[in-house]
C-alpha cells in the first residue's frame, strides 16, 4: 500500500497534475480536467466494497486515501488516461498497472509464470526509466 499507492502512483499523479514541483511536466488544465471527469464519471459503477464510493477529482490527489489510489490504479486509470498523455508514458504506466494487477491477484500469484511476468515488467520499467530521464516520473 505505501510503496505502490502512496509512493509510486501518488507521485505519478502529482507529476501529471504539476503539483510535484516540476512545472515543465504539467499537462494542460483541459487535459487534467478530462482525465478527472472520466475518473469521476465512473462513480455509478463503483461497487460498495470500496470504502469511498465516489471518486474524487484529480485536484484532490494530494489528499487521496489508499482506497482511492487503489481504485484509480486497478480500475479507472487505464480508461481515464487513454489518449490524454504521451504514448511512451502511457505504455510505462500500463506496465506498472499490469505488474501490480498480477501481484494483487491471489489466483495469478500462485502461478510462477505470472509472477515471473510481473517481475520482468517491473524490471523493464525500472531499466527504461533509469536509461531515460523519465525516472523523475516515478521517484
Amino acid at each position: 500500500m505505501h510503496l505502490i499507492f502512496h509512493g509510486v502512483l501518488k507521485r505519478f499523479l502529482l507529476f501529471l497534475t504539476g503539483k510535484l514541483g516540476t512545472t515543465n511536466a504539467k499537462h494542460p488544465h483541459a487535459v487534467i480536467s478530462q482525465i478527472s471527469a472520466t475518473h469521476v464519471g465512473f462513480d455509478e459503477f463503483i461497487v460498495r466494497e470500496f470504502q469511498r464510493q465516489k471518486p474524487r477529482s484529480l485536484s484532490y490527489v494530494g489528499k487521496w486515501k489508499a482506497t482511492e489510489l487503489c481504485l484509480f490504479l486497478m480500475y479507472t486509470s487505464v480508461v481515464a488516461l487513454y489518449g490524454h498523455m504521451d504514448t511512451e508514458l502511457y505504455k510505462l504506466f500500463l506496465q506498472f498497472h499490469c505488474a501490480v494487477r498480477i501481484l494483487s491477484s491471489p489466483q495469478l500469484v500462485e502461478q510462477a509464470y505470472y509472477v515471473d511476468l510481473a517481475e520482468k515488467l517491473i524490471e523493464a520499467l525500472v531499466k527504461h526509466c533509469s536509461d531515460v530521464s523519465v525516472w523523475t516520473l516515478f521517484c
